[in-house]
C-alpha cells in the first residue's frame, strides 16, 4: 500500500507505509470511507447513552440488563439498559435503543437514560442526580452492515466493519474475533506472498457472522413494532427460563450441540431467516 507522510516531533517528515492494512478505526471509520467503505443504510443501527455514578452498595460481580426501557410515554422501545460495576463503587449505567424501532425518532434518549437511572437508584444505592460523568452518546453499526470488508491490500475488523452484536450492540467480542481472523489470513498472504489470499477473508466472516448477524436484524426488525415488543415483553417478563434464553441468544452463549430452550428458539429463528430478506 502506498505510504503516507507523517510530521515528527522535530519537524521533518517520514513515510510511513504497509504492504497491507488492517482497517480497525472504529465505527466511524473515517480511514474505512476513504478507502471505500459504507454502511448498509437499510439495516439497522444501535444508539447508546451511558454515565457513570457512585454506588454505596460496595463492589458487585454482577451486572443488570432490563429490556424494552420506558421513554417519555410509558412505552417500552427496541432496546435494553444496562449497569454494569467498573470498580471502585462506580457504575456505568446507560441505554441502547435500535433504530428499528418504528417510533425512534420520538425519543429523547437523554429522557431516556434519566428515566432508566432513576428506576435503578434504590437497588444499586446511588443518588440519580450525582453523575460522575457527563453523559456520552454514540451511535453503533450492527450485523454486518458494512461493505466491503476487503479490499486489494486491506481486511476491514470490528466495528469498522459494522460487525458489532445487533442484539446487544456490544462490539468487544467481534472486534476480538475478526482480529483473529484477518490475522490467519494476512499470515497466509505474507507467507504465500499472494494478496489473493485475501478473497478468503469475507467467507470467514460469514461463516463466523453470518446467520447470527441475519437472526439479529430479523429480530430487531421484529421488535421494531411497539405491539409486537408488547407482546414479547409480557410473555418473557418475570419468567426466568424466557429471560434466560433470552441473555444467551443475545450475547452469543449458544452451544454447538445444546438442548436447551435458547437453543432451540434460536434454530426456529435461523430457519425462518433463511426465507426472509437479507436486511
Amino acid at each position: 500500500m502506498r505510504g503516507a507522510a507523517i510530521d515528527v516531533d522535530d519537524g521533518t517528515s517520514i513515510e510511513l507505509g504497509c504492504r497491507f492494512l488492517v482497517v480497525a478505526d472504529g465505527a466511524n471509520s473515517r480511514f474505512g470511507r476513504t478507502l471505500g467503505t459504507h454502511r448498509d443504510r437499510r439495516w439497522p443501527y444501535a444508539v447508546s447513552i451511558a454515565t457513570m455514578v457512585h454506588s454505596a452498595r460496595g463492589p458487585d460481580r454482577w451486572a443488570e440488563t432490563h429490556l424494552g426501557p420506558l421513554h417519555a410515554a410509558g412505552e417500552p422501545v427496541t432496546g435494553h439498559g444496562w449497569v454494569h460495576p467498573m470498580g471502585g463503587n462506580r457504575l456505568s449505567i446507560g441505554v441502547t435503543i435500535s433504530s428499528s424501532y418504528r417510533d425512534v425518532l420520538s425519543v429523547n434518549i437523554v429522557d431516556l437514560l434519566d428515566r432508566f437511572v432513576e428506576q435503578m437508584a434504590t437497588s444499586w444505592s446511588f443518588d440519580p442526580d450525582v453523575r460522575l460523568v457527563e453523559p456520552q452518546r454514540w451511535r453503533t453499526p450492527v450485523g454486518g452492515s458494512g461493505s466491503p470488508v476487503m479490499g486489494p491490500t486491506f481486511l476491514v475488523t470490528g466495528d469498522a466493519g459494522g460487525l458489532a452484536n445487533p442484539f446487544s450492540a456490544h462490539g468487544v467480542g467481534a472486534a476480538l474475533t475478526t482480529a483473529r481472523l484477518a490475522a490467519d489470513v494476512l499470515d497466509e498472504a505474507l507467507t504465500v506472498g499472494n494478496s489473493t489470499t485475501l478473497q478468503r477473508y469475507p467467507a470467514e466472516l460469514t461463516s463466523a457472522f453470518g446467520e447470527y448477524h441475519k437472526v439479529g436484524r430479523l429480530t430487531a426488525r421484529f421488535l421494531g413494532r411497539p405491539w409486537l415488543l408488547r407482546a414479547a415483553l409480557r410473555a418473557g417478563a418475570g419468567n426466568d427460563i424466557a429471560m434466560g434464553a433470552a441473555l444467551r441468544i443475545g450475547t452469543g452463549a449458544l452451544r454447538a450441540e445444546g438442548r436447551s430452550g435458547a437453543e432451540r428458539a434460536y434454530r426456529a429463528a435461523s430457519f425462518v431467516s433463511r426465507f426472509a430478506p437479507s436486511w
